[in-house]
């Protein structure tokens, strides 16, 4: 539920399948369920790794967060922002002044 897809298709680890996971519990976070919950374990790997599937955000999610999210499960690692960019992001805040959405 929390292993990166390029990790489920046994290729190279790396931090960026970390960044995955922590995306993960961001949104698990955030939503206070578990990823894929009416699926098995296996078939939540099938649906990461095969089918590029990633959970859904609530509609009041701020895009700010939804955002960072989304940049922790891109497909491509090379995409995906470093720990070291998600620290800045995190240390700098989110300007949720701007947001349409409410909490």
């Amino acid at each position: 539920r929390w292993m990166a897809p390029e990790v489920i298709r046994h290729h190279p680890y790396s931090e960026k399948a970390d960044c995955y996971s922590y995306g993960v519990l961001v949104w698990q976070l955030l939503t206070r369920e578990n990823p894929f919950a009416l699926h098995s374990q296996l078939e939540a790997a099938g649906k990461v790794a095969l089918e590029e599937a990633r959970p859904q955000f609530p509609i009041v999610t701020p895009s700010c967060i939804q955002k960072l999210i989304e940049n922790c499960w891109a497909e491509d690692t090379r995409e995906r922002f470093s720990f070291q960019i998600i620290c800045e992001n995190l240390q700098n805040g989110f300007d949720l002044s701007q947001e349409e959405e409410k909490w």
